[in-house]
Order: C-alpha cells, then structure tokens, then sequence
C-alpha cells in the first residue's frame, strides 16, 4: 500500500529513522538503503519458522512525500483457495500462511498509525 503525505514538510531521514525504529522496537532486523533522494528500509524478523520479510520505499521532497509498505504475502492467494487445500490435505500449511497474513495486516495498520502519530508530532513540534 502506498500513502501520500501532502503538507506535512517532514524531513525524509528523520521518517526513514522512525520506520526503523518502529521495526527495531517489533524485533525486526533492519537495513537501509539511500539512492538518488529515494529511501528503502527493509525489515525481516522470524518467528516459530515463519519469516516475515518487509519493504517500505520513501520518496518525494518534504512538504509532498510517498511512503510504500510490501509486506511480500502470498496469504491473499492462500485464502481464495484455503477451502481447496483443506480437502487434499493440506490445511496445515494453509492455516499457517494465514495467520501470516493475519499478522502482516495488523502490523501494516499499526505501521500506519505510527507514522501518522510521529508525523504530525513532528509538525507541531516545529510549529512551536
């Protein structure tokens, strides 16, 4: 998913710092990457032999930015067809790649309001 910040004139390394401190503080591994003025964070993090693998992408000049979040799940393919393989067998895997899902929506939602609380903090703090 991609949000557009319009106005909120944030710094992109301070945004790009407290990405990786979101992710930091949720026990992610964290790496980043600046190119040409656009900013990557990936973060990975493994849990009961689940991975979990995601990317953000920051770009944009400071009063009119883009921040994308690729949480690389299959699990939406999963769930079109977990019917199908709880009848050959293989629920198991099906069951697990959903709660994977599960787990990615939610920590996109959380991402989300982070940014949106850091973002809007730091406006006001550079309005006073």
């Amino acid at each position: 998913m991609i949000y557009e910040w319009i106005g909120k004139n944030a710094l992109p390394q301070s945004v790009v710092e407290h990405i990786e401190v979101f992710f930091r503080d949720r026990h992610f591994i964290v790496a980043t990457e600046e190119t040409g003025g656009k900013w990557a964070v990936s973060a990975a993090r493994t849990v009961e032999n689940r991975t979990y693998t995601i990317s953000t992408r920051i770009y944009g000049t400071p009063s009119d930015f883009f921040v994308e979040f690729d949480n690389k799940s299959q699990g939406q393919l999963f769930s079109k067809f977990a019917n199908m393989l709880v009848f050959f067998g293989l629920g198991v895997l099906a069951r697990r790649e959903l709660e994977k899902d599960q787990f990615l929506e939610s920590l996109e939602r959380e991402f989300w309001d982070y940014l949106e609380v850091f973002l809007d903090r730091d406006r006001k703090s550079r309005q006073i």
